[in-house]
């Protein structure tokens, strides 16, 4: 992937992921005329596109300076992994979705703002970032394990990948929407 290899060698600041994937992003919008370029992902790849997440296993703490939505790849430093599939056990829609370009001139450049709204099943989750653990509530306010390890054979029904290290380290309460159901281990949470 471009974005390892660039990052890896310093040719590309985090500030300004966006500026050095514009010439690239112009060229797929002529491969893709209909779609919009929004803060990295492609509206028509979403709401797959979305479940993007880090490479490495230990998280890093969000960037003091905003440089994308945090539903963006662009709004974090390090490698990421695309996903790459087809839209099937999607179980959300985009209900509403725009970004703020910095310079209406530059529809590929740099964001000062973007929204992002989901039809999506929503439930609370226990969310334990010094173990990266994510627990479903039950009736009780009991917590229930869900694996944040894709490969898990024991049974959990999702996952959860976090995008960047909070500023709490202790356990909490958070909203997870279900995105896709990966046939395999369940659902895949974005929170």
């Amino acid at each position: 992937m471009f974005l390892r290899r660039t990052r890896s060698n310093g040719w590309i600041k985090s500030k300004d992921r966006l500026v050095a994937f514009s010439a690239i992003a112009k060229q797929f919008h002529e491969l893709w005329p209909q779609s919009s370029y929004l803060a990295g992902l492609w509206r028509h790849q979403l709401p797959q596109a979305l479940l993007w997440e880090p490479v490495r296993s230990r998280q890093r703490p969000r960037p003091s300076k905003y440089r994308g939505p945090s539903w963006s790849w662009a709004a974090m430093d390090g490698e990421v992994k695309a996903f790459c599939g087809n839209s099937k056990g999607c179980l959300c829609t985009i209900a509403e979705l725009q970004v703020d370009l910095k310079n209406p001139e530059h529809p590929f450049g740099e964001v000062t703002g973007g929204l992002l709204v989901l039809s999506a099943i929503i439930q609370i989750a226990a969310w334990d970032a010094d173990k990266m653990e994510l627990f479903e509530k039950d009736s009780s306010n009991r917590a229930l394990v869900l694996s944040s390890n894709e490969d898990s054979q024991n049974g959990e029904i999702g996952y959860a990948i976090a995008d960047a290290v909070e500023v709490s380290s202790a356990v909490c309460d958070i909203f997870v929407a279900v995105i896709r159901d990966t046939g395999r281990l369940g659902p895949r949470y974005l929170g």
